[in-house]
């Protein structure tokens, strides 16, 4: 069950799960295995692509097992995808930010990573050059590290072929 990919799982394995995990948070609510059935009640729920009821689940462990500091970070992240699924972006942002608020996150890495392309995608790209350089600076071993100097160099290279910012946008001359 706890392993494997998860994609793999065919639909109705999946509603099982589903039912599974919401049997065991309603009957077993304060047992040592409620957070994680939490936690993977909300991944089937991704799984299923059902993004409002994923969403729904990751914010109810969220409020209920908030002290779970080994499953917390996981579970923002998963809620980020989640809500960017959703095309909610400022708000998969402020998630994701979460994360890399969390003393010792173990994947602070892919947090800042990721905050990193939103910043991309939102043409924010001092921001995501910022990200990325922490990721290699505090994160060097990290598996996100390599893709971060990538991004790095292909900001900088765009910075450096952009034209100057002119104060008005007047057309160019024509040559003559």
């Amino acid at each position: 069950f706890m392993g494997g990919t998860s994609s793999a799982r065919k639909p109705e394995e999946l509603k099982k799960a589903v039912e599974v995990f919401q049997r065991i948070l309603a009957d077993f609510p304060r047992s040592a295995v409620a957070p994680q059935a939490a936690y993977l009640l909300g991944n089937a729920l991704s799984d299923l692509k059902d993004w409002e009821g994923a969403v729904k689940a990751y914010q109810e462990f969220l409020a209920r097992f908030g002290t779970q500091r080994a499953l917390v970070p996981l579970v923002y992240q998963r809620l980020a995808y989640a809500q960017l699924a959703q095309g909610k972006v400022e708000e998969a942002e402020k998630t994701l930010a979460a994360v890399v608020q969390i003393n010792g996150a173990p994947n602070k890495d892919q947090a800042l990573f990721e905050l990193g392309k939103i910043d991309e995608i939102m043409n924010r790209p001092e921001g995501a050059l910022a990200r990325y350089q922490e990721i290699v600076k505090n994160h060097p071993s990290s598996p996100f590290a390599a893709e971060a100097a990538v991004r790095i160099k292909t900001l900088d290279a765009r910075r450096a072929s952009a034209p100057p910012a002119a104060p008005a946008a007047s057309p160019a001359a024509p040559s003559k």
